[in-house]
C-alpha cells in the first residue's frame, strides 16, 4: 500500500505531466505509469483532456478549456460538475 508521502509525490507529478502542452510527454508517462500504449494520437489527446478535467488541482482555466475541448469534439468531461 503506497503511504500518503508516495502518493502526494505522484499527484504532484501526474499534474506537472498534465499540464505539459507536450503530448509525446504525456503518452510515456501513461505507459510508465499503468502500461497504457494508446491507439493513436488522438486517443491520447482525448485522454489527456479527460484527466485535466477531472484533476481538481490543476488550474481552473486549463480545466475549463479541456472541458470546451471536448465539448466541441463530441466527447465527454469528467469534471464533477464544478466546470458549467
Amino acid at each position: 500500500m503506497k503511504r500518503p508521502k508516495e502518493i502526494a509525490e505522484y499527484v504532484r507529478w501526474r499534474d506537472a505531466e498534465l499540464m505539459k502542452p507536450d503530448l509525446d510527454s504525456f503518452i510515456r508517462f501513461a505507459k510508465r505509469v499503468n502500461g497504457t500504449v494508446f491507439s493513436d494520437r488522438e486517443a491520447a489527446e482525448i485522454a489527456k483532456h479527460k484527466l485535466r478535467t477531472a484533476c481538481l488541482n490543476l488550474p481552473r482555466p486549463m480545466r475549463q478549456a479541456s472541458r470546451q475541448w471536448l465539448i466541441e469534439r463530441d466527447h465527454e468531461s469528467w469534471d464533477d460538475g464544478d466546470l458549467k
